[in-house]
């Protein structure tokens, strides 16, 4: 099943050649922001190569609650079902 992404769909998520893995919290999810998972090396070259991108200023409570709502029913049965009807009516 798709909608989960290019990587999903190629089986690529945990390739060995990823640096990191960009989340971001629009569109979809309803709501805003993003963040960058990676490990300490990529984290520490971002902090001192790309400060420019990096908000010092952290989300609000609210946002942060909207972000794990919208992720649990994404990522949960309730997202699944709707990802299969999106395709159900598309194909």
């Amino acid at each position: 099943m798709g909608g989960t992404g290019v990587l999903a769909a190629l089986s690529l998520e945990s390739h060995p050649a990823l640096l990191c893995s960009i989340h971001t919290f629009g569109k979809a999810a309803g709501c805003h922001g993003a963040v960058i998972a990676s490990s300490a090396t990529v984290v520490q070259y971002l902090i001192n190569y790309a400060r420019p991108f990096i908000y010092s200023t952290a989300l609000p409570l609210h946002s942060l609650i909207s972000i794990q709502c919208a992720y649990d029913s994404i990522c949960g049965e309730e997202g699944e079902e709707r990802r299969k009807r999106v395709f159900e009516l598309v194909g």
